[in-house]
């Protein structure tokens, strides 16, 4: 593992070391349910896909992400990013 994408790991999950976990909060989804907040995002941006990774994208990440017209805040980004379900189809379209 790269040490950048350690250093990018460890500061959106927060951590001071690989020990600890991501910090467990509510999120806020301003209103909708978790389906229904990651149906209404816009302008979805992603950042470290390496093809040399297909099929996994494992160092793929969404980067910014708007709803309603506004950026997402860390840990909604943060949030976003642990949807791997909802991610890799998305990643696959953005590479489309």
């Amino acid at each position: 593992m790269s040490k950048n994408i350690l250093k990018e790991n460890m500061r959106r999950f927060r951590t001071k070391n690989l020990k600890e976990g991501p910090p467990t909060k509510e999120v806020d989804l301003k209103g909708y349910t978790p389906e229904e907040f990651l149906d209404e995002l816009d302008d979805i941006r992603i950042e470290d896909i390496d093809t040399n990774d297909y099929p996994d994208f494992v160092d793929a990440f969404v980067w910014y992400a708007e709803i309603d017209g506004k950026p997402l805040n860390d840990e909604q980004l943060d949030w976003v990013n642990d949807q791997g379900e909802w991610l890799h189809p998305k990643i696959l379209d953005y590479l489309q």
